[in-house]
């Protein structure tokens, strides 16, 4: 802006310069042609002198209106300079807001397409899950169907099996039990009774009961069964192989009768283990199936008579083990009944 005010400032005073010059000249014109009016060559020199001065004037004109408008071009580059700054910076200003604007929108848009996709990930997720629990339930169940089914009938046919098994071998025990039965038993021999090779252990498998607590306790012997019931009351709780005195002229040895068990006790006399006395304080025992004399060695032969035949000589014989657990345990002052049968 200095620029171009500076350049029409110039301009003015050319201007002003070339308007005094020429008031001058017409001044001079009129004094000459008053004063020396006869001459005429002095008037076609002054006239060719102002020719020349108003030329001289043009042409200083012409050089001011030449550098006004150099200027003015020059200040017409620089607007344009300044404004190309302008619009590039306004357009870089454009760019980096729409870039930003841009960036904004690309982020909304990013999160709500992720926002949806994952809603209906779920959502699917949630279905596939409910579908595949639902068909695992239903197999679950018809597998349980078919297991309960395939067990319900694998059970009946066991029971079936079981149960005609038992029956079979029901049949058989009361068979075995009727053998071992004789008409002279007053009882039946338990199912757990040893049958064979008994001399030396328990007579039945089960443990013996707790003399110390039975109630009632009381010995039943029968002489032709070759059997010794220890009983509460009247209910048999042990059962045990034995063998009495022999019969002779159809009488035994063995007293029958009511008697009780004597003080008179001990492991070891000349022919037998493990006695107790139950008539005349050592004359008639309860003892072991019979040894050798005074030896630890057991007579076999005799043996193999317990539970089977009377054999001694009054005594009533025992397995080993069941003549010792009387030598430890039976009360003294225990009844004992005596009979044939």
């Amino acid at each position: 802006m200095k620029r171009k005010n500076f350049a029409g400032f110039l301009a003015a005073l050319i201007l002003l310069i070339g308007s005094g010059v020429q008031v001058k000249a017409a001044e001079d014109n009129q004094a000459t042609q008053s004063v020396n009016s006869s001459s005429v060559t002095t008037n076609t020199d002054a006239t060719s002198s102002d020719v020349s001065s108003s030329s001289a004037v043009s042409s200083s004109s012409t050089s001011s209106s030449s550098t006004s408008s150099a200027a003015s071009s020059s200040s017409k580059k620089t607007d344009n300079k300044s404004k190309t700054k302008k619009t590039k910076k306004t357009t870089k200003k454009k760019v980096v807001k729409k870039s930003k604007k841009s960036k904004k929108t690309s982020k909304k848009t990013s999160k709500k397409a992720t926002k949806k996709t994952s809603k209906k990930s779920k959502k699917s997720s949630k279905k596939a899950t409910k579908k595949t629990s639902k068909k695992s339930k239903k197999s679950s169940k018809k597998a349980t169907k078919k297991t309960s089914k395939k067990s319900k009938k694998s059970s009946k046919k066991t029971s079936k099996k079981t149960s005609k098994k038992s029956k079979k071998t029901s049949k058989k025990s009361k068979k075995t039990v009727k053998r071992h039965k004789t008409k002279y038993q007053p009882y039946a021999d338990p199912r757990d009774m040893r049958r064979s090779n008994y001399w030396n252990k328990y007579s039945e498998k089960k443990k013996y009961p707790n003399l110390r607590k039975v109630k009632h306790l009381n010995i039943r012997v029968s002489l032709l069964g070759n059997r010794v019931y220890v009983r509460s009351g009247k209910k048999v709780i042990y059962t045990m192989y034995s063998s009495a005195g022999r019969f002779v002229n159809g009488k035994s040895l063995t007293p029958t009768g009511n008697y009780r068990v004597q003080r008179e006790r001990g492991s070891r006399f000349d022919y037998a283990k493990y006695y107790v006395s139950w008539k005349g304080h050592g004359v008639y025992l309860f003892h072991s199936t019979t040894t050798y004399y005074w030896s630890n060695t057991f007579n076999m032969t005799e043996a193999r008579k317990l539970g089977k035949m009377p054999a001694s000589h009054g005594c009533i014989r025992l397995t080993v083990k069941d003549a010792y657990w009387f030598y430890k345990h039976l009360p003294t002052g225990t009844p004992v009944y005596i009979r044939n049968r």
